[in-house]
């Protein structure tokens, strides 16, 4: 029996649907974030990150669907970067949870804080 890519997707429809869904929120983020400066320490560039996140979804607690490591990439950092910030912003009590899943940002303040100063 031959299958056609419409046949493949309708039998596969969750599957695609999560996969176009993931890649647009990827997309949003690296269109979004493009005009952050390289230059820009990690610390403002990931509080940047977070802050556009918090503005696109109104809400402290939401799914980013993205992994470190893609934010990583998308952010030009190295992955032990990145979780070095992360620590460093739940130590300050700026972040609860960053998750594929979940991100919990417990102070918005100092989190606008850090996305604009050292």
């Amino acid at each position: 029996m031959d299958l056609t890519f419409e046949d493949l997707l309708q039998m596969n429809a969750g599957l695609v649907k999560n996969l176009l869904y993931s890649q647009s929120i990827k997309d949003l983020s690296y269109s979004r974030l493009s005009f952050i400066n390289m230059n820009v320490k990690p610390l403002n560039r990931i509080c940047s990150y977070l802050y556009e996140m918090y503005e696109r979804y109104q809400e402290k607690t939401f799914c980013p669907n993205i992994t470190q490591s893609e934010l990583a990439l998308l952010l030009n950092m190295h992955t032990v970067t990145l979780s070095n910030v992360i620590a460093q912003l739940k130590e300050k009590n700026i972040l609860e949870t960053f998750t594929k899943k979940q991100i919990i940002i417990t102070d918005l303040e100092k989190l606008r804080y850090y996305r604009l100063n050292s």
